[in-house]
């Protein structure tokens, strides 16, 4: 049941390792969460809590020992409980929470130390918390950690496809530690050198769009009829998910870098909410909850870059209105209100929030 997904290796580690319970009750914890969340079940939900502080007693009862604390079934438990707070962020200590997990599992990351990237399980560790990593120092305006760009320099044994998504890693990570350079987004105090490292990033940034491999590849979908699910007449479809959201990841970075592919920004959201290859407008299949978690950054990107429409923002918020009440993953409400007041996402209210329709949010957006 693990063998698609942000996490191969668990097939691996069920089918070979004695199961502990930080590892079991993080995995019952985010189910229970998502029956909570599409039964809308309090008592689920309950449920779900009671397994998430048990995993997280159990992950302190392993972090007193040195092998507890360098365990492959600790590691994935705390990546596994920053996921659970995605899918239930309801106020700004989820947000914070989320960090922690995150820094915490990279903090245990260092401490096993770079010969585990030579383990299949160790290196879709390290690519799976490299892309937590980023996408937390590009919120926080932070520089990425060296261990991360270190040792993304020396994965040798990456086949193609893999070597590309880490070329786009290194990309995202130059951006974040140029950020981190700036006191603030308007700072130019040093603007040659921070004009010509954004324009070489956006140069290099191309050059990835035209050096991927053919499985890179994805399909442009025309539409017969116009649908409020499709900002634009068409659509991109792609080979996996995975590949869907690598593509996100360039054009979230990209926009950051010179906020010029705008054109770009609502088109790969019907593939992720269930368009496929029809041309009608409307739905084919329901999306996977994982669908809704890889489009909350990317979506949240869009919405937030400086020059766009206020229409876009409106359909942007639409979407991860969308998400969050139908689809569960309770972070996309409090994205969708910051970005349409203008406010960063850990300034969110969550008294004003709460019982507000998304009317009711854009009103207060374009009053603001």
């Amino acid at each position: 049941m693990f063998s698609q997904g942000s996490f191969p290796y668990l097939s691996d580690i069920y089918e070979s390792e004695e199961i502990g319970s930080a590892l079991a009750d993080s995995v019952a914890s985010l189910g229970l969460v998502g029956l909570a969340h599409f039964w809308g079940a309090l008592s689920i939900l309950a449920k779900a809590t009671a397994k998430y502080n048990s995993a997280l007693k159990a992950i302190s009862t392993h972090l007193t020992t040195v092998d507890g604390a360098k365990s492959d079934q600790t590691i994935i438990a705390i990546v596994l409980l920053g996921l659970y707070e995605t899918n239930t962020c309801n106020s700004r200590i989820s947000m914070e929470t989320w960090e922690r997990h995150i820094t915490g599992a990279s903090a245990l990351l260092q401490l096993r130390g770079k010969e585990q990237l030579r383990t299949l399980i160790g290196y879709h560790l390290f690519i799976h918390l490299r892309t937590q990593v980023i996408t937390n120092c590009i919120q926080r305006h932070a520089q990425v950690p060296d261990i991360i760009s270190d040792w993304s320099q020396d994965l040798y044994f990456e086949t193609v496809e893999q070597a590309t998504a880490t070329t786009l890693s290194n990309l995202a990570i130059r951006y974040c530690n140029l950020r981190a350079s700036m006191s603030s987004f308007r700072d130019y105090s040093d603007s040659e050198r921070i004009i010509a490292t954004a324009c070489a990033l956006d140069f290099e940034y191309e050059m990835w769009t035209k050096t991927c491999p053919l499985q890179y590849i994805y399909q442009t979908v025309n539409l017969n009829e116009r649908s409020e699910d499709v900002f634009s007449d068409h659509y991109h479809v792609y080979s996996s998910v995975w590949l869907g959201a690598l593509w996100n990841n360039y054009r979230s970075a990209r926009i950051l870098v010179n906020e010029l592919i705008l054109d770009q920004l609502g088109y790969f959201v019907p593939y992720f909410l269930g368009y496929k290859s029809g041309i009608t407008g409307f739905m084919d299949q329901a999306p996977k909850s994982v669908n809704g978690n890889l489009l909350l950054w990317p979506l949240y990107t869009a919405g937030v870059t400086g020059i766009v429409s206020d229409m876009m923002r409106v359909w942007v918020a639409g979407r991860l209105e969308w998400i969050a009440d139908v689809m569960g993953i309770r972070q996309a409400g409090p994205l969708a209100y910051s970005m349409l007041r203008r406010q960063d996402h850990l300034l969110w209210n969550p008294d004003l929030i709460e019982n507000a329709s998304l009317a009711d949010v854009c009103e207060l957006a374009y009053n603001y």
